[in-house]
């Protein structure tokens, strides 16, 4: 029973992983061609914040189900990434001024994001 337990929800974090980078290089996009899209779709500023809930409750369910702590090196270092991730988001979609800023900071998440689910299939940070 655990084991199907755990793989369907990893299958659901995967899945609103997937969702979360679809969302923010939707974004990211526009952002960059200076096409208005929280005129246009605002709903774009709310499902986000819905699926990083969703994203997140799911990664700590894992880890309690796989009995896994903060005290292992590579959970907490990810854990560190997801904030680089959020702050080059806000970077990207409000902070950046210039076309090379805002593409900048599309490229850090992007590679955060990268170097975060190395680390989710590796359990190594390097």
């Amino acid at each position: 029973m655990f084991e199907n337990s755990y793989w369907w929800l990893k299958l659901l974090h995967v899945t609103f992983v997937s969702i979360s980078l679809i969302l923010f290089f939707i974004r990211a996009v526009m952002t960059l061609k200076r096409i208005p899209w929280q005129l246009l779709w605002p709903k774009l500023k709310i499902i986000p914040h819905i699926n990083d809930t969703l994203l997140f409750i799911s990664g700590f369910t894992l880890a309690y189900l796989s009995h896994t702590s903060l005290i292992h090196g590579w959970l907490s270092f990810k854990l560190l990434l997801l904030l680089v991730y959020i702050f080059s988001g806000i970077y990207t979609l409000k902070m950046a001024k210039t076309h090379a800023k805002r593409l900048s900071g599309m490229t850090i998440a992007i590679l955060t994001v990268a170097w975060m689910v190395k680390i989710a299939l590796t359990k190594q940070i390097f």
